[in-house]
């Protein structure tokens, strides 16, 4: 019986000498010493080095504060309701929109730009609700995933899109008159409503989403 001091038969496999455990095993080349002498001081070594190593990259719990406090006797704040609306927030945003620009044989993400650009310029000229803009864009992306626009269409796309949203999101929504005159005449009454049909079948109706305006308000 042999301890881990001692010699041991493990290192008799080629040089046919003894050798003591520390020596031996298959980072012992031959069974003899040689470099092979530490392996055992150097796992003990590196064991320790890892539990150090996981003692240090443990981190603490955070705190989470609670952002809702200062408005709970608010009552247009509905605080009530807060927690259920983020988790279904975060249910909704389990279904991201894909990149789309592929699929269009017509339009570019460089398109898409400049109608954003003048989506937000209109935003301002009319003054409408900060969510607005960011919703009107949500429906823009969800509706080209889904379906194919071409280019003359681009544009009526985007006025059709903040006239729903105009309606779901502002007090006094701004009539099809005010969008048509902004676009210059480019469309008739008719398309944008036409469009807005098709916008709202396409999504089947559902405008409440969560968009980055949620999240910013929260904070």
């Amino acid at each position: 019986m042999s301890t881990i001091s001692g010699t041991s038969n493990i290192g008799n496999s080629k040089g046919g000498k003894s050798g003591n455990l520390s020596g031996a095993g298959p980072c012992g080349r031959g069974g003899g010493g040689g470099n092979g002498g530490n392996t055992y001081n150097d796992v003990g070594a590196s064991t320790v080095l890892l539990l150090g190593l996981t003692r240090l990259t443990k981190k603490p719990k955070v705190q989470i504060v609670d952002i809702d406090v200062a408005d709970a006797n608010n009552e247009l704040a509905a605080v009530e309701y807060m927690e259920d609306m983020y988790k279904f927030y975060k249910l909704f945003n389990e279904t991201k929109v894909f990149d789309y620009i592929q699929s269009h044989p017509e339009i570019n993400k460089k398109m898409r730009a400049i109608l954003v650009d003048w989506l937000i310029e209109i935003h301002k000229k009319l003054d409408l609700m900060p969510e607005n803009i960011y919703l009107t864009i949500n429906i823009i992306d969800r509706y080209l995933a889904t379906e194919i626009v071409g280019r003359k269409e681009l544009q009526l796309l985007g006025i059709s899109s903040m006239l729903t949203t105009s309606k779901y999101e502002e007090i006094w929504a701004p009539e099809v008159n005010d969008f048509t005159k902004i676009s210059h005449k480019g469309y008739t009454n008719q398309q944008v409503l036409v469009m807005e049909k098709k916008i709202l079948g396409g999504l089947e109706w559902n405008l409440t989403v969560p968009t980055p305006y949620e999240y910013m308000y929260a904070n």
